[in-house]
């Protein structure tokens, strides 16, 4: 599974750039809301907290993972729970965010005489934007990782317990010959059948002849 392995750091690594990014435009409007209203809309600090926790989480699974190969924390059940609630998050975000935008800047293109009124309003776009990415590519990655193991489970592999990394999803495991024979140190065959006795002489010597 070199290729899904592949597609697993991609996606983790994409979806930890965009929560910097979300992070970074919430913190703003937090701060100018703050500034200018004395308050702050509630889907922007939950924007906050959603990134902070995709961004603790989701950079210690790629950085363990590439350097402790088989780590728990890498393990497939524990990824799928994990980044499932994250993509529920990210849902939350995104639709809070976007349910607010139509109660702030009802159709609205952003384009306002203050400056300070169209930086908020771009920022209400683009942390609806990246929170609606980061869902879509969490929420697959995660349906296809969960479909994975099941599958990889029925084939009699041992994948929930493993890490995507090591695990195997679409074959069969392979079976070893029980019948081959056990090999010594030396590398030959280690003889098991019973050792053939050596002949006894029925010679009699001369003075016991009559």
């Amino acid at each position: 599974m070199g290729l899904f392995y592949i597609a697993r750091l991609v996606t983790l690594a994409t979806s930890l750039v965009f929560s910097i990014i979300v992070l970074g435009l919430a913190a703003d409007m937090i701060s100018i809301t703050e500034e200018y209203l004395d308050s702050y809309y509630i889907f922007s600090a939950l924007a906050v907290a959603t990134a902070v926790l995709t961004f603790v989480t989701v950079l210690p699974m790629i950085v363990i993972d590439l350097f402790r190969r088989g780590a728990f924390s890498s393990w497939v059940v524990l990824e799928v729970s994990w980044l499932s609630i994250l993509w529920v998050l990210w849902l939350s975000t995104a639709a809070y965010a976007t349910w607010t935008d139509g109660q702030v800047f009802i159709g609205s293109s952003c384009s306002f005489v203050d400056s300070t009124v169209s930086l908020v309003c771009n920022e209400f776009k683009a942390v609806e934007a990246f929170a609606y990415l980061t869902w879509i590519l969490l929420m697959a990655y995660s349906v296809t990782l969960f479909a994975f193991a099941i599958k990889g489970q029925t084939l009699g592999n041992k994948t929930w317990t493993n890490t995507v990394r090591d695990a195997t999803f679409l074959t069969a495991p392979t079976r070893k010959d029980i019948d081959a024979p056990v090999l010594v140190a030396t590398g030959h065959p280690l003889q098991t059948s019973e050792a053939t006795p050596a002949p006894v002489s029925m010679s009699v010597s001369p003075a016991a002849q009559v």
